[in-house]
């Protein structure tokens, strides 16, 4: 994939990617309060929703804390494997 084409599909698309990433932000899940458990499921949900969209299979597995997400998409058979790992609540 060119560069050119990264750039130019993010220019044309950065508006909606703010007003995603700032729909994110108005989530208070905060994992350490337990007064914010009910924001930190439905900040997950909204985070199984846009990978369900992109095509991701996705499991919300509840713990005796907040849900993990886990979300898998197969490619063609020999592609590389990429794992990401991140958070989705604060501290």
């Amino acid at each position: 994939m060119e560069k050119s084409f990264l750039k130019d599909h993010f220019e044309a698309s950065k508006e909606s990617y703010f007003e995603e990433w700032k729909e994110f932000l108005r989530f208070q899940s905060i994992s350490t309060d337990p007064a914010y458990a009910d924001d930190c499921r439905e900040c997950a949900a909204w985070f199984q929703g846009k990978l369900e969209a992109l095509g991701f299979e996705v499991q919300l597995i509840e713990t005796s804390q907040r849900p993990v997400i886990f979300a898998e998409r197969k490619g063609p058979e020999g592609s590389p494997v990429i794992a990401l790992y991140g958070h989705y609540d604060v501290q």
